[in-house]
């Protein structure tokens, strides 16, 4: 099974590549939440549909994972800090 990889704007996932479709038909549906901080404890909450450029310029990527890459960062395993 081809693996591919989803990058979220703080990690990214691997799966399989039906499994990502799966989950980016399920995302269509989706909302955008964003939280705007004013001065003070002033912020206000907004709930609104994508634009286009929300969607294609998104900060949700996804791309094939070569099976050589996979087994090679597999088998690094958990990076050390």
């Amino acid at each position: 099974m081809s693996k591919v990889l989803i990058s979220f704007p703080a990690q990214g996932y691997v799966m399989d590549a039906d499994v990502a479709l799966k989950l980016l038909d399920i995302m269509k549906n989706y909302e955008v939440y964003k939280k705007k901080w004013g001065e003070g404890n002033n912020h206000t909450h907004h709930i609104y549909s994508p634009s286009i450029a929300d969607i294609v310029y998104g900060d949700i990527t996804i791309k094939p994972l070569p099976d050589d890459s996979y087994q090679l960062a597999k088998l690094a395993g958990s990076p050390e800090d």
